[in-house]
């Protein structure tokens, strides 16, 4: 059994966003294949497999933020067998067997943004995949206020904007 973690990209990053996954649970993988997306404030990306196997057991939903090292998968050598209890360390807010297990709530500040874009002479800091997003939607960033960390474009925003004008 392997657990597959949110990765520390950056020294001061201390949250992620799983953006896609690529594999379900009950599929192989081999290793080093593409198996999900990751957002931080800073950067996209990419999860790789750590081995070839089976992802057992998907612990966090697309679009979900969680702290850095949480465990969002299981990866499983073909035929081995797992039980609730091997699983138990690595759920959040989930029952197994009649017991709840509650996550502990982390606060912190978002600080750094490294991205931001000269629109009409003006700096605009976005997210990463906020930009990407906006880049493929045709959206003019000057229309958007951000509501990230420092007045940063955020997806949520272009989303928001996207379905206002829609």
């Amino acid at each position: 059994m392997w657990k597959i973690q949110i990765p520390k990209t950056e020294s001061k990053v201390e949250e992620a966003t799983l953006f896609k996954w690529h594999k379900k649970e009950g599929d192989g993988v081999i290793k080093g294949e593409l198996i999900a997306e990751i957002e931080t404030f800073k950067a996209a990306v990419e999860i790789n497999s750590p081995e070839t196997g089976i992802i057992y057991k998907i612990f966090v939903k697309e679009e979900e933020t969680v702290p850095v090292n949480t465990v969002i998968a299981i990866l499983i050598e073909e035929g081995e067998e797992i039980s609730p209890e091997d699983i138990k360390p690595f759920l959040r807010n989930q029952k197994v067997e009649g017991v709840s297990l509650k996550e502990e709530k982390i606060s912190f500040l978002k600080k750094d943004l490294t991205h931001s874009i000269d629109i009409k002479n003006k700096k605009i800091k976005i997210a990463p995949i906020a930009r990407k997003l906006a880049l493929a939607k045709g959206v003019d960033l000057s229309l958007i206020n951000g509501s990230g960390p420092g007045g940063a474009i955020t997806k949520k925003d272009i989303e928001g904007y996207l379905s206002k004008t829609r």
